[in-house]
């Protein structure tokens, strides 16, 4: 998990976020500004607040719109020095590269320090871990010797790997002859002859199994069920699956133990399980040994109530703090509405009104980014549709908003 330890706050996309893909993302490092202006350019003075940290400040037209994120990320060696402060310059462009209207600009922004962000957990996705692949689907299953199963997945990227379990145990018998069976048009056949499935029963798929076992995955008028038949296409045992329960897509079997691999999927999450027959008061049981579970996290909505709380965690458009008091504005505190963004370089803390002040996180191909509230921190989500990180923010209010005046823009 990557993150910046300077500042956080997250994206609404569902909620109303913001998005700050865009070309012109190197604007923050605008070269030093010529000795002469050109026309449509316009030099800009400012004084930046006394606090350690980056620089944000935009273009706002007459109507307080922000028309051009001017610095983002900034530091000083981002500016020319003047005597009195920082000097910049604007080129008169709009944020699509376009020509501004002539008129009058206020030019504001935000210096931000040490907001205390860290990475907390990873979320909905059993397969992620620091710096590691971002497995979003599992695609195939299929036995691979002792007790070991392959399976073919699908990255976050849309790139396709290979991964693996190895479960064998140092009990495992030996595999003994495999029963030849096969699967057509919902019908089961073992060493060709036809196995009764059943009123509506229609067999889906079917692997090996242990001592010459059959392992099926049935197709029932209310839903799905696993079961195991003999060599002799005699019915053994099922394991059921109870009603919202991911159902069975694919099988592999072990021919060492009585072990099972499942690849379980419904609409909200997928499921690669490996089960094991054994005994509990002296009836056949099955024991879950190994499971890996992937909650689909296309949006936020989806995964809400998966976030190892309670209850489920509630969004919020915008979060308001109040910052920190500038000594140059007569130690004024701003209250201050902080939403989040996603860019092509992750996920970043901005104001309302669309200046973004820096990034959070720098996890690439996010799809949303939301902010929530738990006590007196903001903790930021993030999603790109296969893992869901969490960061906490101990210190948002660690800013100082500044005023660098009203300029005319003429043509």
């Amino acid at each position: 998990m990557l993150f910046r330890p300077i500042i956080s706050l997250c994206m609404l996309t569902a909620l109303g976020s913001l998005d700050f893909s865009r070309a012109d993302a190197e604007d923050g490092d605008a070269p030093p500004p010529p000795k002469k202006k050109t026309p449509g350019e316009v030099q800009i003075y400012f004084t930046p607040p006394p606090i350690e940290g980056v620089i944000t400040m935009g273009i706002f037209n007459s109507d307080k719109k922000l028309v051009r994120v001017l610095h983002r990320e900034a530091t000083g060696k981002d500016f020319k020095i003047g005597l009195n402060g920082f000097i910049t310059k604007w080129d008169g462009l709009d944020d699509a590269g376009a020509p501004a209207p002539a008129g009058k600009y206020r030019v504001r922004g935000w210096s931000v320090g040490n907001l205390k962000a860290g990475g907390v957990a990873f979320h909905c996705n059993d397969w992620a871990r620091d710096d590691g692949p971002r497995h979003a689907r599992v695609l195939s299953v299929k036995a691979a010797g002792r007790d070991e199963v392959r399976m073919t997945v699908r990255g976050a990227d849309g790139g396709e790997a290979e991964v693996g379990w190895d479960l064998t145990k140092k009990n495992a018998q030996e595999p003994g002859p495999e029963t030849p069976f096969a699967v057509a048009d919902g019908k089961l056949t073992i060493r060709d002859a036809a196995v009764e499935l059943g009123d509506g029963a229609r067999a889906l798929a079917a692997a090996p199994g242990h001592g010459g076992n059959v392992w099926v995955i049935v197709e029932l008028a209310d839903g799905r069920e696993v079961r195991a038949y003999s060599a002799a296409g005699d019915f053994l045992r099922r394991l059921a699956y109870a009603k919202g329960e991911p159902l069975p897509r694919q099988i592999a079997g072990s021919r060492w133990s009585e072990t099972v691999f499942l690849l379980d999927e419904n609409d909200r999450e997928q499921r690669m399980r490996a089960l094991s027959l054994t005994e509990k008061d002296g009836a056949p049981a099955w024991k879950t040994v190994y499971q890996k579970r992937i909650v689909f996290s296309e949006k936020f909505e989806d995964v809400a109530g998966e976030l190892g709380r309670d209850e489920p965690v509630k969004a919020e458009v915008a979060v308001r703090v109040t910052s920190r008091p500038n000594p140059l504005l007569q130690n004024v505190k701003t209250p201050v509405d902080l939403m989040a963004g996603i860019d092509e370089a992750g996920a970043l803390l901005a104001t309302a009104d669309g200046l973004p002040l820096a990034h959070v996180s720098e996890s690439k191909g996010l799809k949303w980014a939301v902010l929530a509230r738990e006590g007196r921190s903001v903790r930021m989500f993030t999603g790109d549709g296969a893992v869901v990180e969490e960061f906490a923010l101990e210190k948002p209010e660690n800013l100082m908003e500044f005023d660098a005046g009203e300029y005319e823009l003429r043509r």
